[in-house]
């Protein structure tokens, strides 16, 4: 019975990534039926988390990288201000280039990783062996 209530509710949030009621109700049961990490990850979503999750997944896929390449660009950055490499293509620095992707990128992977990103330190994080 509890696999027909859990699908239901991923049933729902699938139908509307953006349904606050229904992940604040999944949250609920998740926590009533013993599943307290699972219930604290779905009290963390937002909006503008999902907004951020959503942004970054379509720069992956327009880079062709996966979302958790992207995720961990932004962490190489950091640590030592290292180019993510996508080899052979152009790709990542042109998408990069467009408009204030930049600026997006930095946004988003914040709102994602709860790493703060100072200004000064917003740098090109992708780059090709081009």
């Amino acid at each position: 019975m509890s696999a027909d209530y859990r699908k239901a509710f991923l049933d729902a949030i699938a139908a509307d990534r953006y349904d606050v009621v229904a992940r604040r109700a999944y949250a609920d049961w998740l926590d009533e039926n013993g599943f307290d990490d699972e219930a604290a990850e779905q009290r963390k979503w937002t909006p503008a988390r999902q907004e951020a999750e959503d942004w970054l997944r379509n720069l992956a896929e327009q880079m062709g990288l996966t979302y958790e390449d992207v995720i961990q660009a932004g962490h190489d950055w950091f640590r030592d201000e290292q180019h993510f490499i996508q080899e052979g293509t152009e790709r990542a620095r042109y998408v990069m280039s467009e408009s204030n992707n930049i600026e997006l990128f930095w946004r988003h992977w914040q709102t994602i990783t709860e790493v703060e990103a100072p200004t000064d330190r917003q740098g090109q994080p992708f780059s090709c062996t081009c």
